[in-house]
């Protein structure tokens, strides 16, 4: 009779297991055998998945790197020829700026009175010198300080030599049609003529 009796209680036994299979518990779910295997195997997939991007990623990151670097050194050669050609823009900029300060130095230069050298005024005052007492008047442009300047600068080295001008009556001021270049000197006919001129 055991044996008879356990063979029906066996029976109910594994019915009883199929009716109601055993659950575990995982965190905060029950889970059976079947949905164990079938999340093992997606868990599985999932991990052969995640190893072949890590593969791919590995590769991509690999074979992008040196794509990524090729592309760096292909802006930095363009950033160096920019900064080249702007350091040469800049160079051909100050090379114009220092020639346009020599020429406006030039034209300052240019635009200043012109005078007689201290060199030039002991010239004049000691060819004087060789014929004293000599008499003349001085005349210049109306509206030309310059050429006033000059005249004024001769009139005091023919004065230190002795020679006359006659005091204020002796400086004029003239205004001519033309345009007198350099100094002109006057001589009168008589004067030459008596052998007052050396």
């Amino acid at each position: 009779m055991t044996l008879h009796s356990a063979v029906p209680m066996a029976n109910t036994a594994s019915t009883q297991i199929d009716k109601n299979p055993k659950t575990v518990k995982v965190l905060m779910w029950e889970i059976t055998s079947t949905l164990a295997d079938r999340l093992f195997a997606l868990s599985n997939l999932l991990l052969i998945a995640g190893a072949a991007a890590v593969l791919v990623g590995t590769i991509g990151s690999i074979v992008l790197s040196g794509v990524r670097e090729q592309f760096t050194n292909e802006r930095l050669s363009a950033n160096e020829r920019a900064t080249a050609e702007a350091q040469a823009r800049a160079s051909e900029a100050d090379q114009k700026t220092r020639e346009a300060e020599l020429a406006l130095e030039k034209l300052r230069q240019n635009q200043m009175p012109r005078t007689l050298t201290s060199e030039q005024l002991t010239e004049i005052t000691a060819m004087a010198r060789r014929f004293p007492g000599q008499k003349f008047l001085m005349t210049s442009l109306m509206g030309d300080s310059e050429g006033r300047g000059l005249a004024m600068e001769l009139l005091g080295a023919l004065d230190a030599g002795g020679w006359d001008h006659g005091g204020p009556t002796g400086i004029l001021r003239a205004v001519r049609t033309d345009n007198p270049k350099g100094i002109e000197v006057k001589i009168k006919a008589e004067d030459i003529d008596e052998g007052r001129i050396p």
